[in-house]
Parts: C-alpha cells; sequence; structure tokens
C-alpha cells in the first residue's frame, strides 16, 4: 500500500520516472505474493485478485515478461479454466508492450512505431480505415507539435512551407502485431533553403513533444495533459487526437508508439478510449424540447453530417439521432478538425456537452460507432 501511494503522489508531482521505479519493486512484490499463493494453492478468488492486481501494476510499471509466465501459469491450473476470460485480459495486459517492442528493426530520430493489435489488426494483416485513421491522427500529433515548435522559435512566425510539406512515409509490418513504421520527412521535390534546413531538426523535437504527451495521456489523462501544456487550443487537439487513437477494448485491444531514443526503446501504450465514456443518453429529441435536460457531458449515438468551418472557434456539425431527429452541434474547428474529418456521414458515437442552464450542446468529441 506505501509503494502504490508513493507511486500515486509522483504521478501527480509530473515525476512520471520516479513513479514508474515505485510501479516495479511494487509488481515484484506482487509477483512473488501471487507466485507463492499459485504454489499453496488458496482460494480462488485470492489468486485471481492478485493477479488482477499485478496486472495494473505491470501496465504502471511498464513489464511483461513475468507476468506473461505468471497468466501462463494461471491458465495451466485447472480450477482456474472457468476464469480464462479474465485471465486472458490480463494476459493481453502483460502483452501490451511486447506488442511495442522493436523486432529486429532500428528507427532514425525522425521515425515512430504505430502498433496495433486487436480482432481487426492481425500481424500483417488489419483493416485498412483502423490503421489509416491512426496514422493520420499520429501525423496530426507531429505536425502540431512541430507547428508550435517551429512557432515558438521563429517568433511566431512557423515557415508554412516547412510545416505543410512534413509528410509520413511507411514501412512494412512488424510481427506480434499489426505495426508500421512511421518516418516524417520532406518530399525530394521541396527545394530547401539554409534557413529551412536549420529547422529540420524540430522533425525529432516533434515526435520527442509527442511521445511525452502519449505518455502523460497514458499515465494521466485529459487533465493531466492539458496540466503540462498550459494551451488548452494545444492540449485539446493533442487530448483529441490520441483518444481517437485508443483502443476499444472491442475490434482493436493494443495501441502504442515506440521510438528509438539514447540506445534504448521508450514504448508508450495508450490506455482504452473507454476509461472516459460518459452517460449514454438514448432520446436526443427531449434534450432539444428541454424535457430532460442530461448530465453536463454525456454520449449520444447518431450519424454525424457536416455543417461549416467559416468561424472556427463556434463550426458547426448536425447529428441525426436513430429516429431521424436533428440537432445542431458546434465545436471548435482548431481543437477536433483534425478528427472529426475521418468521421463525417458516418454513424458516431458523440461526446457532448450542455452549456450551463441552456440545452445547447457543444460537441467535445467523436468515436467509431461500435
Amino acid at each position: 500500500m506505501k509503494l502504490a501511494d508513493a507511486m500515486l503522489l509522483h504521478k501527480r508531482s509530473g515525476d512520471l520516472d520516479a513513479a514508474i521505479s515505485v510501479a516495479r519493486d511494487a509488481l515484484t512484490a506482487e509477483l512473488e505474493a501471487t507466485e507463492l499463493a499459485f504454489s499453496l494453492g488458496v482460494s480462488v478468488r485470492t489468486r485471481l485478485v492478485l493477479l488482477r492486481s499485478a496486472s495494473e501494476l505491470a501496465r504502471e510499471a511498464h513489464e511483461y515478461e513475468r507476468g506473461l509466465r505468471l497468466c501462463v501459469q494461471a491458465l495451466s491450473q485447472a480450477d482456474l479454466w472457468d476464469f480464462r476470460e479474465e485471465i486472458l485480459r490480463s494476459l493481453d495486459t502483460f502483452r501490451t508492450f511486447e506488442h511495442l517492442r522493436l523486432s529486429g528493426i532500428s528507427l532514425s530520430d525522425d521515425a515512430l512505431q504505430l502498433s496495433v493489435s486487436g480482432m481487426d489488426a492481425a500481424p500483417g494483416f488489419a483493416k485498412a480505415d483502423e490503421i489509416n485513421r491512426r496514422v493520420k491522427d499520429a501525423s496530426a500529433l507531429v505536425k502540431n507539435a512541430r507547428k508550435r515548435l517551429v512557432a515558438a522559435s521563429s517568433s511566431g512566425n512557423p515557415t508554412n512551407k516547412l510545416v505543410d510539406v512534413v509528410e509520413p512515409y511507411l514501412s512494412v509490418a512488424r510481427a506480434a502485431s499489426y505495426a508500421v513504421s512511421v518516418r516524417f520527412g520532406y518530399s525530394s521535390q521541396v527545394e530547401l533553403d539554409l534557413e529551412d534546413r536549420k529547422e529540420e531538426g524540430s522533425i525529432r523535437q516533434a515526435i520527442d513533444e509527442v511521445i511525452a504527451l502519449a505518455r502523460v495521456y497514458a499515465d494521466g489523462g485529459p487533465s493531466a495533459v492539458k496540466r503540462l501544456v498550459k494551451d488548452d487550443s494545444y492540449a485539446s487537439q493533442a487530448v483529441n487526437l490520441l483518444r481517437d487513437m485508443s483502443p476499444d477494448d472491442h475490434r482493436i485491444s493494443t495501441v502504442g508508439i515506440t521510438v528509438f531514443r539514447d540506445g534504448a526503446e521508450v514504448p508508450v501504450a495508450l490506455p482504452s478510449r473507454r476509461k472516459y465514456d460518459k452517460p449514454l443518453v438514448p432520446f436526443l429529441q427531449k434534450i432539444i424540447k428541454n424535457e430532460a435536460l442530461p448530465p453536463e457531458e454525456f454520449q449520444v449515438n447518431g450519424k454525424l453530417l457536416e455543417g461549416n468551418a467559416i468561424k472556427s472557434e463556434r463550426a458547426t456539425a448536425t447529428l441525426v439521432d436513430e429516429d431521424g431527429s436533428k440537432v445542431k452541434l458546434e465545436y471548435n474547428e482548431t481543437e477536433l478538425g483534425d478528427v472529426i474529418g475521418n468521421y463525417w456521414k458516418q454513424q458516431v458515437v458523440a461526446t457532448l456537452r450542455r452549456r450551463s442552464g441552456s440545452a445547447k450542446l457543444w460537441l467535445v468529441h467523436v468515436d467509431q460507432y461500435e
């Protein structure tokens, strides 16, 4: 308990390296206790609780090998077979970082590995939309980070040519999951002058910033990103893109990013988007008529139709409910534009916020409808 409390304190203070170190100490103690419980044949409930706790600590500690062996041991115990679904979920947790390993390849400073696994992303074979959408999200994260860095280094006047022409280049899939290397660079047709060349190094800086944002998001959620960045618009952009990349725990079970820095792999596994679900409201028409005001934030299913983004801070869209009812939504194009473009004319799960004291609805996020 003391180790768990210390880990939480380090996370809240923003010292993630210290939090991981404490989590590893806690995981070692938890795994020793679990292995002892397995050898003594204590009650099924006790063994499952210990295994569940070890799984959570493994995610916090970025460790997996001992946990994998423990899950295999659990599956071999006859009285635990009826609980195999829970054990397999723990197995997936431990395998998360195995999926993020760089298998037989090396990455340059201007590249990252995107790993996706699950029912729709088997090794070497994946549903195109699940991969393409996440590559677009990763690209937008890098471009947005780079734009911010270039603006900061050029007194608020980024070189638009360089920001716009940085493009992702994909290499082959990897083993263990559907994984691709995404390298960011310039087309050979783009001519860069001496001043532009000085800014090329910001690609690595941008990728480093994306990894830092992803790590903070994975460990502390959207609020931690906003505390780190202190730029609400940029933080919301990043949170929306990271959430769109995240696994849904249904068709996709693991999504992560890996880079290679200072001779070592730096992997980040994104948390399930289900973690940030809001109450599902089935009757949108009643909200419009003010007959039943929902919680301040909630979710609703419907078809998303494009409106206009003439005013980026108050862009509009329309959501068509299951019964055909339509409601106008407002959203911030700067913060949500990179994500929402993937979902026009599709069935979605929209996260909405009700403006205080009224039934006007603000579109916070869009998720794929399952």
